[in-house]
């Protein structure tokens, strides 16, 4: 048997441990939470079908399963959460298409550089693509293992690409213009989807570009030390992102959850002085403080100047019409909320139920 055929044996024959285990840890991590959740909810059948594209976390189950919600870093020193969060995922949709990726690159780099050494770079990279969330303060909360998947991809893409005649003879089934063209699209995606973790992708992608390189050329040791120094070097910058308007948002909303007022207004102060002119976040300060029922004079005012911005945004009409309702003036506020509706081709269930709720929503004590 010639040596190619050798390889193609080995190839066949190779069973992916590490990727195996990955993938169910994560599978059976979600089933756990989803049948919690499920038992736990009072519309089975509801929770079911939203669980598709989003898992129901009105009761914080992820949040309390250790996904990365970012204040509870900052603020209780939880950085357990970063070990966690890529082990977690919001929705089924989520779970399958990270599960597909995440077998497609896994095998090959195990195949190419072994177990130990795939499940090293796995966590690095998932590890540096939550501190990456946390240094951008991108959302709220975060989960999913899609940090550790680009860096495997990206590791893979340079080892297709770059890698000896004996490396690019292993993985010749990979194609390095296809992987990368995926890789891009995913970087893409990121950058015009919202709800995506553009900076955990990028992130992962990093350490796994990183680890890669001196992997080229067998530096096992080097590959890790460079992976542990770049994690390592963002974790203070990931303390306290005091560049990133966002920071002082959800560090208001936070102790504004926890009637801790003073705090919370000199952040929301703070977000609002580095962005004046945004009215997305003048307006989401203003709903925040609509559901506290506190301040409701300057949330007033802030969603006034939304509203100047974009007089029909229905999110917009539907978080003053809602002051309104808590200031107990439900009849004005019936008339926002709705134009709120009339305004939105599809109204969520919130603003409906601000609609039903109007009347009983007045803040106790005005």
């Amino acid at each position: 048997m010639n040596e190619r055929a050798t390889e193609n044996a080995q190839i066949a024959q190779f069973f992916p441990v590490v990727t195996t285990a990955l993938v169910a840890l994560c599978t059976l991590t979600f089933l756990a939470l989803w049948i919690v959740g499920l038992a736990g909810s009072p519309q089975p059948g509801d929770f079911a079908l939203k669980s598709l594209w989003a898992l129901p976390t009105d009761d914080q189950l992820l949040q309390r399963a250790g996904a990365l919600e970012l204040t509870r870093v900052w603020i209780d020193r939880e950085w357990w959460r970063v070990l966690t969060a890529p082990f977690l995922h919001g929705s089924w949709i989520h779970l399958v298409l990270n599960m597909i990726a995440l077998w497609s690159v896994g095998g090959w780099i195990e195949l190419a550089w072994g177990r130990s050494y795939t499940a090293t770079m796995f966590l690095l990279a998932s590890i540096g693509g939550c501190l990456a969330s946390l240094l951008w303060a991108e959302a709220a909360v975060i989960v999913g293992a899609s940090g550790g998947i680009l860096g495997l991809a990206g590791a893979l893409w340079l080892a297709r690409r770059s890698g000896d005649d004996k490396l690019k003879e292993l993985l010749e089934p990979v194609s390095a213009r296809q992987l990368g063209w995926m890789i891009g699209l995913v970087i893409v995606l990121g950058a015009v989807i919202p709800v995506i973790a553009q900076a955990g992708h990028l992130g992962g992608l990093a350490i796994g570009l990183i680890m890669a390189a001196p992997m080229l050329r067998k530096k096992l040791v080097l590959s890790v030390v460079a992976g542990s120094l770049l994690v390592a070097a963002a974790v203070p910058l990931a303390n306290a992102p005091v560049w990133r308007t966002n920071y002082f948002t959800f560090m208001g909303f936070r102790h504004l959850r926890e009637d801790n007022r003073a705090q919370a207004l000199e952040f929301l102060e703070a977000a609002l002085a580095r962005s004046p002119k945004d009215a997305s976040l003048a307006n989401a300060v203003a709903y925040e403080l609509s559901l506290q029922g506190v301040l409701l004079d300057r949330a007033m005012t802030l969603v006034k100047f939304a509203l100047e911005q974009e007089p029909e945004n229905s999110d917009y009409l539907d978080t003053r019409g809602w002051i309104l309702c808590r200031q107990g003036d439900a009849e004005e506020g019936e008339r926002w909320l709705k134009r709120a509706v009339e305004s939105d081709e599809d109204p969520s269930e919130e603003i409906l139920a601000h609609v039903d709720t109007c009347k009983s929503a007045k803040v106790s004590g005005l």
